[in-house]
């Protein structure tokens, strides 16, 4: 984590220096060549492999990933600029479809999913800048920001009326995220009808700026310019039940409302940095919270969760 956010950190604040005009040609050239040394060593396989199994959790893969995939695309001219870009658009896209179910459920727990779509969509918007990609529309990313949207329990009352991801697996209690301005951002014009709701899922959120995440990966102070003006128009989702085969499903009645009946169930075999909890939820009823999971403390065993009793702890089918 620390190695992929510094580093994009760094190619983000070369970017905007460069891209001033104040640099002398001695200065730019001196900052594009340590850009050039950190893509160098972070592209290089023995930092990591997932091609060998070198590897480690999913974020951090795609963390690493970012931060090669976005120093090749502030490099234009350099002779493995396009190498690291096109690793970085490959990785993603195949990270895209083997993390993500049909309909966009995702691998890991929310916590560290929006890790890996924050990385997505800023690489996304930077390479149909420069007319690099267009990955930024790949269908199983606008369905997992959704995923992630349809995730957020009613206002929860002891967080000041916001909706929040229900804290299953290694997800922490209270947690926003900025992804749905971000895809605003990245899809307002050629989908509004998409951006209206996501839009709706910031604001119900009380549109937080970042959050931190794995030692603050969140793409915050680089994602300022993202967020939408306040006057564009939101519109709250007519979203019903919903299956998501790879992560479980997300079930709810009265919504929107003031007493929404909302059930967030995680049985799939997308089981990644959760607790031993497949079969476990959270319940609420008529707008209050009557089944609470514990959120991201240690890891918590199997019958610390709130689950159905189906005789026994196997796979529920």
């Amino acid at each position: 984590h620390q190695y992929g956010k510094e580093i994009t950190d760094a190619v983000f604040a070369a970017d905007l220096t460069m891209g001033y005009g104040g640099l002398s040609e001695e200065e730019t050239r001196r900052m594009r060549a340590k850009i050039a040394f950190l893509a160098y060593k972070t592209a290089n396989e023995n930092m990591i492999s997932a091609e060998r199994n070198f590897t480690a959790l999913a974020n951090m893969v795609a963390v690493r990933d970012l931060a090669v995939g976005m120093a090749g695309l502030l490099l234009s001219g350099h002779p493995e600029a396009k190498n690291w870009s096109n690793h970085a658009d490959a990785a993603f896209r195949k990270q895209l479809e083997e993390w993500s179910d049909s309909n966009g459920g995702w691998l890991e727990a929310l916590h560290y999913h929006t890790v890996s779509i924050q990385g997505y969509i800023a690489f996304g918007i930077a390479a149909r800048r420069k007319g690099f990609s267009d990955i930024i529309n790949h269908p199983r990313l606008k369905k997992t920001v959704l995923f992630m949207a349809k995730s957020l329990t009613p206002p929860d009352m002891d967080y000041g009326g916001k909706r929040l991801f229900p804290p299953i697996g290694n997800t922490y209690r209270g947690e926003t995220t900025n992804l749905p301005a971000m895809g605003v951002f990245a899809w307002g014009k050629e989908d509004p009808e998409l951006a209206t709701e996501l839009l709706w899922a910031w604001q119900a959120q009380s549109r937080p700026r970042w959050v931190s995440i794995g030692g603050d990966c969140s793409l915050h102070w680089y994602c300022d310019f993202l967020y939408p003006v306040n006057d564009m128009p939101a519109k709250a989702p007519s979203w019903t039940s919903e299956r998501f085969p790879g992560f479980g499903a997300f079930m709810r009645a009265g919504f929107p409302g003031e007493r929404e009946t909302f059930l967030s169930y995680h049985q799939g075999p997308l089981h990644s940095h959760y607790d031993d909890d497949q079969g476990s939820f959270e319940f609420w009823g008529a707008g209050r919270p009557l089944c609470r999971d514990w959120g991201y403390v240690n890891r918590m065993p199997a019958y610390l969760h709130n689950k159905p009793d189906l005789g026994g702890w196997g796979t529920v089918t």
